[in-house]
């Protein structure tokens, strides 16, 4: 058997990593080992893997840089791969002095394909899916097959047995399918989209749901929520009727999802109701219509959003929205109508961010990355090559959250937000969003 350690730079369970675990450790040995600090360093020292692989979001760049070169000075003959969506969608970081190879989409066929090469002492430069730096030279393979839904495995949560923290959560994630069919600009689904094409996106089998959740309930007593992290659940309303009917008959447990406005109706909400959702996460982006639909290309109109939630308020479905600030072409005013669309919607959380082209989106490009990107990727120069509010934009996001829920905040908001006090915005910000929001979450 080869053997492969798994890294990563948070503290929660990664569906990929847990999808990949699963399907060669019948075939291999699997470690996961969590950073950042000095522990994926003693891992390595101790289980001696043949792999190093790192899950990278974008925001790990810099992270997963130094951690390999930590981790070449020990054995510069260990192999590191890189999967995730940055490595995905880019692909110039396999140039990165201590990066062997990146696996670019679906991992748990290369990676097992990698790991029996390994074992049998072969070649692994043509791997489908892997791109390889190999003397001096990178061999760039076209992505293979990705796993039918009857394929994807039931996700081995036991490779967090050493994370306590992890393994007995009160909140349990859990992803009914994979991809998306939108193709919203911003996400990095249009990347994803182009990859492998419409078909990328499939719901997996209600059986194999519902087994993975009985065999996480045998083993976590703590359980009190399930969040459904799928970016649209239930999309199809005949998988989302029987699904319903036997996650209350089997499960019963309460949960939480994610929709898209435009698919919500008194059906769907009644029959999440009836399920035990107790909360809905819907995406509105921004207020003005002109930068969502063409801007963004989320396709959803402001009469929809509102529909939508007065669906939710009459089943006593609590909502929460995501928004995001600093957009190609929105100026102070148009910021305003973030705030102002979000007053009248009366989420019980407004969550929100700095808008970033992240590499797969179709906003992502060389001249983005000159302009917004520091070359680590570690921070985005929020949006000042789009106008000169930016400053102003920047601060009003950190206000957003309280001034959706209290008036005297938004009576305030045109004088704080001209005021260059961003280290105290900063903390005031941090503690908001702790709070009202990750307080909250954390406890459900």
């Amino acid at each position: 058997m080869a053997r492969i350690l798994f890294v990563q730079n948070c503290d929660i369970e990664l569906y990929a990593i847990m999808n990949i675990a699963s399907y060669i450790k019948e075939y291999h040995q699997v470690k996961v080992s969590i950073g950042p600090g000095r522990k994926p360093i003693e891992d390595y020292k101790t289980f001696k893997p043949d792999v190093i692989g790192a899950y990278v979001l974008t925001k790990d760049h810099s992270y997963v840089l130094e951690l390999s070169k930590q981790l070449k000075e020990i054995n510069n003959k260990c192999l590191i791969i890189l999967g995730g969506p940055h490595p995905t969608f880019y692909k110039d970081i396999i140039h990165e002095e201590n990066i062997d190879a990146i696996c670019v989409g679906e991992g748990e066929k290369p990676i097992l394909s990698l790991l029996d090469r390994i074992e049998n002492n072969k070649d692994y430069i043509d791997i489908p899916s892997i791109w390889v730096k190999k003397n001096n030279k990178i061999y760039k393979n076209d992505h293979g097959s990705f796993l039918e839904s009857a394929e994807i495995p039931l996700p081995d949560r036991t490779i967090y047995n050493d994370y306590p923290e992890i393994y007995y959560s009160s909140k349990v994630n859990v992803i009914c399918s994979r991809g998306c069919p939108y193709d919203c600009a911003f996400c990095i689904n249009h990347g994803v989209k182009e990859m492998y094409g419409s078909r990328f996106y499939r719901i997996r089998d209600i059986d194999a749901i519902i087994q993975e959740i009985l065999l996480v309930k045998k083993n976590n007593k703590n359980i009190k929520t399930i969040s459904f992290q799928d970016d649209i659940f239930g999309m199809n309303k005949k998988w989302l009727r029987e699904f319903i009917q036997e996650y209350k008959k089997k499960i019963n447990i309460p949960f939480y999802c994610l929709l898209r406005c435009d698919v919500v109706s008194n059906e769907i909400i009644g029959l999440l109701k009836e399920g035990g959702c107790f909360e809905i996460g819907i995406g509105v982006e921004t207020g003005d219509e002109n930068l969502r639909n063409k801007v963004l290309k989320k396709r959803l109109k402001d009469s929809i959003i509102t529909k939508a939630v007065r669906i939710f308020k009459r089943y006593n479905v609590k909502f929460h929205t995501f928004n995001m600030f600093g957009l190609p072409g929105e100026n102070l005013s148009l910021a305003y109508k973030t705030v102002a669309l979000n007053v009248a919607l009366k989420p019980d959380v407004a969550w929100s961010a700095i808008f970033q082209p992240y590499p797969g989106t179709e906003h992502f490009n060389e001249a983005c990355k000159d302009k917004l990107l520091s070359s680590s990727f570690g921070r985005f120069k929020v949006n000042y090559a789009y106008n000169n509010d930016y400053k102003c934009i920047q601060r009003l996001q950190k206000f957003f959250l309280l001034a959706t829920k209290y008036r005297f905040i938004r009576l305030l908001l045109p004088i704080l937000i001209r005021l260059p006090l961003d280290n105290l915005y900063d903390k005031l910000s941090a503690y908001s969003w702790y709070k009202l929001y990750y307080k909250r979450i954390s406890n459900q």
